[in-house]
């Protein structure tokens, strides 16, 4: 709620974004996890970021809210190849889930609420460190793509983890 007086003010969405050395100082090019707690609140949504990390030249690496009952691990490159993973419905809109997506070159795997998807064994990450920005609730190069809810937690690790942890991240 923003007070004023005698006419309407808007206020612009918080855009939460790592980009430039404050990336690149902790980002691991070679492999990572990241972990995301999440709510989606708008039934029939579609494409929302719970994060993204993109840049000017067309490549991705997102855990997007693909519907408000379903969520995808993906990887793009300029080509258009990489890494998608749906595991289908995860649950009802408005329900937190917990996502883990565990990457490095030829090992990558996706975690929703303790079930884990099927190692790909031919992802090769993209190299962020000359450009790119860590988005966290919407996509900064493909926009609009805002999650049309919360996060409510967020963890990178600069390692892969095991299929074992991104289970029990996922689980707790």
């Amino acid at each position: 709620y923003i007070p004023t007086s005698g006419s309407t003010v808007t206020r612009a969405a918080d855009i939460p974004k790592i980009e430039g050395t404050n990336l690149t100082s902790f980002y691991n090019d070679t492999e990572g996890t990241v972990f995301a707690e999440y709510q989606n609140l708008k039934t029939g949504d579609t494409n929302g970021r719970v994060w993204d990390i993109g840049n000017n030249q067309n490549q991705t690496l997102v855990i997007n809210a693909a519907s408000s009952t379903t969520v995808q691990g993906q990887f793009y490159n300029s080509s258009g190849n990489g890494y998608e993973y749906n595991p289908g419905a995860v649950s009802a809109t408005n329900a937190f889930n917990k996502v883990a997506l565990g990457m490095k070159n030829n090992d990558t795997n996706l975690c929703v609420n303790g079930t884990l998807g099927t190692d790909d064994t031919s992802v090769t990450l993209i190299d962020f460190s000359s450009a790119g920005t860590f988005s966290i609730g919407r996509s900064e190069y493909y926009s609009p793509r805002e999650l049309n809810g919360c996060v409510r937690r967020l963890s990178y690790y600069n390692k892969r983890l095991p299929n074992a942890q991104l289970q029990g991240l996922t689980q707790q």
